[in-house]
C-alpha cells in the first residue's frame, strides 16, 4: 500500500514470534501486521503509565520531604523563639 509515512521492517526473531503468539491469544483473528501495531500501541501505553507512576512517586517523595509538620509539631517555632529571648 503506497504511503508517504516511514516504514519499518521487523524480522521475526524468536522474541518477536513469542510476542505475536501472545498477541494472537489476546486479539485472535488479526493479521500479523495488525498484531504488531497493537503490541506497539499497548507497549507505548504501558511505558507512559509506568513513567506517570514514577513521576507520581517522585512527587510524593518530594512532598513527604518538604512536609515538615510530621517532624515539628504545632508551636515548635514559638518554643524555639521563646528560648532566644532569655
Amino acid at each position: 500500500m503506497p504511503t508517504v509515512k516511514p516504514r519499518h521492517a521487523i524480522t521475526e526473531t524468536s522474541e518477536v514470534s513469542h510476542a505475536l503468539d501472545v498477541a494472537r491469544r489476546r486479539w485472535p483473528g488479526q493479521p500479523p501486521a495488525r498484531l504488531l501495531v497493537r503490541l506497539i500501541e499497548t507497549g507505548a501505553q504501558a511505558v507512559e503509565a509506568q513513567q506517570a507512576d514514577v513521576a507520581g512517586e517522585r512527587e510524593r517523595a518530594v512532598l513527604a520531604l518538604t512536609t515538615l509538620s510530621a517532624y515539628y509539631p504545632a508551636g515548635y517555632l514559638d518554643e524555639v523563639r521563646d528560648g532566644w529571648a532569655q
